[in-house]
């Protein structure tokens, strides 16, 4: 698990605030659920539509799911699966405890609403010039990644969950792949929507 979280440290300079953005993610999603169909060839990743769960209570923060958020102290994640406490979930970089702030940062109070996402989905072409986070005047691209008027979809949800899905090391909080096959499903949507919209 923890080569997925040195990749994506690896990788950050590359597969973000750029075109490759959503390819290389769906790649990375590709080739991680591979891994786990090794173990068990029954599993497929499931997405979080963070439009729909979108509170600290939602179902998706229980002790059987992700687990839920941080002690107000530090952070840390006490129970569930990947609490550091239950010795099963010990973190390599950025550890050795998984930490959530939901919520805590003014730039990321909630997460995205529905209308988010429909208008991220209005909007082409994929990408557009310099294809990179400047790319304010519009580009799906970079609307569902988050760099236009601040955090948001991808970026906002990051910033929400805080804690351990803030550095580059974000993939130590498994909400990471959660968050990013909804982000890959969105493109899907998106390429269905748009089938003369190539890539850039």
């Amino acid at each position: 698990y923890d080569t997925y979280v040195r990749q994506h440290m690896d990788f950050m300079s590359s597969a973000h605030r750029a075109s490759a953005f959503l390819p290389w993610h769906r790649e990375f999603l590709r080739r991680f659920e591979l891994d786990l169909r090794a173990i068990d060839s029954s599993v497929t990743l499931p997405y979080w539509d963070w439009t729909v769960d979108n509170s600290p209570t939602s179902s998706i923060w229980g002790d059987d799911f992700m687990g839920p958020n941080g002690r107000p102290s530090d952070g840390q994640v006490m129970s569930g699966p990947f609490a550091y406490g239950g010795g099963a979930w010990t973190l390599i970089y950025d550890g050795p405890y998984l930490r959530r702030r939901f919520g805590v940062s003014s730039l990321a109070p909630t997460l995205p609403a529905p209308t988010d996402v429909t208008n991220a989905l209005a909007t082409t072409p994929y990408d557009l010039p310099p294809y990179n986070d400047g790319s304010f005047l519009a580009g799906f691209r970079n609307t569902v990644e988050g760099w236009r008027n601040g955090p948001q979809l991808h970026n906002r949800v990051h910033v929400w969950v805080g804690g351990s899905m803030g550095p580059a090391s974000s993939p130590n909080d498994p909400v990471f792949f959660l968050n990013h096959c909804f982000e890959d499903k969105l493109w899907a949507d998106w390429q269905a929507a748009h089938p003369g919209e190539g890539y850039v």
